[in-house]
């Protein structure tokens, strides 16, 4: 796929593997809007960086545990960028306990990782599916983890 002028959302953007794919993206050409939940600064820095390589950014706030943010962020990419041409899930959400203390998981962390991990990209994929099948060119990538 060439990346040149095509509008890529990366959201977590604002964190280590975030920034990273929002800079690579950017230095093949596409513009790239960065979703964060909370850190402004950090949003803002990464869309200085894309903005070095020449490419338009924007930061996005999301917390894709809600459906009301979600379409919200995804319309300002589309509005901001005039279209939307590639999905980076890549935020995500966990608290690490040990498996000798997994009473400590709760329902609520149970929750929270789901909704966090599982749910916000599938809705983000719907969300952003109208936009994407317009060129019928464009894509989803979802990212995964593991913390060892």
């Amino acid at each position: 796929m060439e990346l040149k002028d095509r509008v890529a959302f990366v959201t977590g953007g604002s964190g280590g593997l975030g920034s990273a794919i929002a800079c690579r993206l950017a230095a093949a050409g596409a513009h790239v809007a960065i979703g964060y939940k909370s850190n402004t600064d950090a949003a803002e820095k990464v869309c200085q960086k894309v903005e070095g390589l020449k490419r338009r950014s924007t930061a996005v706030q999301l917390d894709q545990t809600d459906p009301g943010s979600i379409e919200a962020a995804v319309e300002t990419t589309k509005h901001t960028f005039d279209g939307l041409d590639i999905l980076v899930n890549n935020a995500a959400w966990n608290v690490p306990i040990p498996f000798p203390d997994l009473e400590s998981l709760t329902p609520e962390i149970w929750d929270r990782l789901l909704n966090t991990n599982l749910r916000g990209p599938f809705l983000l994929a719907r969300a952003a599916a109208p936009h994407l099948a317009k060129e019928n060119s464009g894509r989803i990538v979802n990212v995964s983890a593991s913390l060892v």
